[in-house]
């Protein structure tokens, strides 16, 4: 069954056009959403952590994410072996 890949816009989704793809491997660019565009809600329960060890926390992961952000994880379990239950 061929995959239908598309952008959401504010507008809707759209078909991928040819620049969406990756000049080099031909695949979709993986993008990341401005910060703005989360969506965000109160919950019903008391958070773990308070906000700012939480902020601290995700300033960490950024650091160790590094020249990674945004590089979707391999397919080949070769490259992934620790990514083999996702692949489902």
């Amino acid at each position: 069954m061929p995959r239908y890949w598309q952008r959401l816009l504010p507008d809707g989704p759209r078909e991928l056009e040819e620049n969406d793809n990756d000049p080099y491997s031909q695949k979709p660019k993986v993008i990341r959403n401005p910060e703005s565009s989360y969506t965000t809600g109160h919950a019903f329960f008391e958070p773990i952590e308070n906000h700012a060890t939480h902020e601290q926390l995700v300033k960490i992961l950024d650091h160790r994410a590094g020249s990674q952000r945004g590089k979707p994880r391999s397919r080949n379990p070769a490259q992934n072996p620790l990514g083999l239950d996702s692949l489902g």
